[in-house]
């Protein structure tokens, strides 16, 4: 049996670390850090302007799932600014761009 979710692990971790963020660590990182040399910003863009790139209903603390042609590759919370999506999945979805 295949297990489409390989990064299930890692995402309850990632969860529950972003609640240890301020609002102004949240910031910080959103203006400040990079990912592979680009921008949170770009990131944020490249993601969420890809067609294939859909979102699940929120649950009750308003975390989404993003899906990728229908596969689960991370999560974001939109009224946090803060989210989580699988690197390998990324680098496929700005390849294919």
């Amino acid at each position: 049996m295949k297990i489409t979710a390989n990064h299930s692990k890692h995402r309850p971790v990632s969860k529950l670390i972003s609640k240890m963020y301020s609002m102004d660590d949240i910031l910080d990182n959103s203006f400040n850090k990079t990912h592979n040399g680009q921008s949170m910003e770009t990131v944020f863009n490249n993601i969420f302007s890809n067609p294939y790139v859909t979102l699940g209903e929120p649950d009750k603390s308003g975390n989404m799932s993003v899906f990728y042609n229908g596969q689960d590759i991370g999560w974001i919370n939109p009224l946090k600014f803060i989210g989580w999506i699988d690197d390998k999945a990324y680098d496929k979805l700005i390849s294919a761009n």
